[in-house]
C-alpha cells in the first residue's frame, strides 16, 4: 500500500476496511455454508481469495480500497466455515483431539507464514510473493474434491 501511495493513516483505513469485511464474512459466510454446503462454499471463498489476491497486483488503488472488504469476507469466512467442518468430519468421541491437531495447525501455520512469506518477499519481491500466496490458496481446491466423498458419507451418519 505504501507503494501505490498511502500513508500510515490511510493504510489503517484500509485495514479497517479488510477487518470490517472479515466480521461480515464471519457472520454471512455461515449462513452460505447451511444453504450451499460446506466444501462448495470453502472453494468459492478458497477461489475467491485467490482471484482477488491476483487482481489486487496490477490494478490501482481506489480498485483496491473497494476490494478489500470483499478480501475480508473471504478470508475471514473461510476461517468460519472450516472451523464448522471439524464436527462433520469427527465422530464425537474424537472432536476434542480433532480440534486440538486443527487449532494448533492454524495457528502454528499463522506463526511460520509471515515468516516465510517475509523471506519470499526480501528474495524477489511483493509481487511475486503475493502470486505465490494466490497460488497456494488454490491447493486448497482439489483437496475439497477429495474430501467431498468423506464428507458426504459424514452426513448421512449425522
Amino acid at each position: 500500500m505504501i507503494r501505490k501511495g498511502l500513508n500510515v493513516p490511510d493504510i489503517g483505513f484500509c485495514l479497517a476496511l479488510l477487518f470490517s469485511g472479515g466480521a461480515i464474512g464471519k457472520l454471512v459466510c455461515g449462513f452460505v455454508a447451511d444453504k450451499f454446503g460446506v466444501l462448495r462454499t470453502v472453494m468459492v471463498l478458497e477461489l475467491l481469495t485467490s482471484v482477488i489476491i491476483f487482481f489486487i497486483i496490477g490494478v490501482e488503488l481506489p480498485v483496491i480500497i473497494i476490494l478489500l472488504p470483499v478480501l475480508g469476507v473471504a478470508l475471514n469466512g473461510t476461517s468460519s466455515v472450516l472451523y464448522g467442518t471439524v464436527g462433520d468430519f469427527v465422530s464425537s468421541t474424537r472432536q476434542a483431539r480433532a480440534f486440538g491437531i486443527f487449532y494448533t495447525l492454524g495457528i502454528g501455520s499463522g506463526a511460520v507464514a509471515p515468516v516465510l512469506y517475509g523471506i519470499l518477499i526480501d528474495s524477489f519481491d511483493l509481487n511475486v510473493a503475493l502470486s505465490i500466496i494466490a497460488l497456494s490458496i488454490l491447493i486448497t481446491l482439489p483437496l475439497s474434491f477429495v474430501l467431498q466423498p468423506s464428507y458426504a458419507a459424514a452426513a448421512k451418519k449425522n
